[in-house]
C-alpha cells in the first residue's frame, strides 16, 4: 500500500476506497465475504470527517444514478445535439437495456444510427445475443429466423449448429 504523505491524501485516499466498495460488492456472488466487507466499508467511512463522509455520500449517488429504461435512454439520446454522442447513447440503450424490448422497437433505434460501420455491427450484436437468448428458450422457430440476420458467419454458424443440436 502507498505512502499516504498528509492527511487530507488520507482522507481522499480513504473516501475513494470507500466510493470504490459500498455496493461494489455482490452478495450472492461471495455470500461468505459480504459481512466482512460490511464491516470493512463501515470502518473505511467512519475513518472520514463528517464534511467529508457528506461529499462521499453525494459522490456515490452521483455516481450510481437510477438506471434509465430503455424508452428514457432513446428519449435522452434523441435529444444530444452532437451526432457522436447522440449515436453513443443509442448504442448503450440498445447494449444495456434492450434485453425485453420487442425487435422491431430496437431495430428501429439501431436504424437511427447514421454512420455504417457502428448500425451494421451494432445490428449484427443485437441478432445474435437475441438468438442466443431465443435458443436457451428454446423458441427454436424464432431464434432459426434471427439467425438469418447475423452477418458474422462463423456467428451465424454457431448459431444454427446450436439451433440444430436442439432440433433432434
Amino acid at each position: 500500500m502507498p505512502v499516504i504523505a498528509s492527511s487530507r491524501a488520507k482522507e481522499i485516499h480513504v473516501r475513494s476506497l470507500h466510493t470504490r466498495y459500498r455496493g461494489g460488492h455482490n452478495q450472492t456472488e461471495l455470500p461468505d465475504l459480504a459481512e466482512a466487507v460490511a464491516r470493512s466499508k463501515d470502518k473505511l467511512f467512519a475513518l472520514l470527517t463528517p464534511n467529508v463522509q457528506r461529499n462521499a455520500g453525494r459522490t456515490i449517488e452521483n455516481d450510481n444514478p437510477p438506471p434509465r429504461s430503455f424508452d428514457e435512454q432513446v428519449e435522452a439520446a434523441e435529444k444530444i445535439t452532437d451526432v457522436g454522442r447522440r449515436e453513443q447513447a443509442l448504442t448503450f440503450a440498445v447494449t444495456g437495456s434492450s434485453k425485453d424490448q420487442p425487435v422491431d422497437k430496437v431495430v428501429s433505434v439501431i436504424d437511427k444510427i447514421s454512420e455504417s460501420g457502428i448500425r451494421d455491427s451494432l445490428s449484427n450484436w443485437f441478432y445474435y445475443f437475441r438468438t442466443l437468448a431465443l435458443i436457451t428458450a428454446k423458441e427454436l422457430s424464432e431464434a432459426r429466423k434471427y439467425a438469418g440476420k447475423v452477418t458474422e458467419l462463423d456467428q451465424r454458424a454457431y448459431l444454427f449448429t446450436r439451433i440444430a443440436v436442439l432440433r433432434r
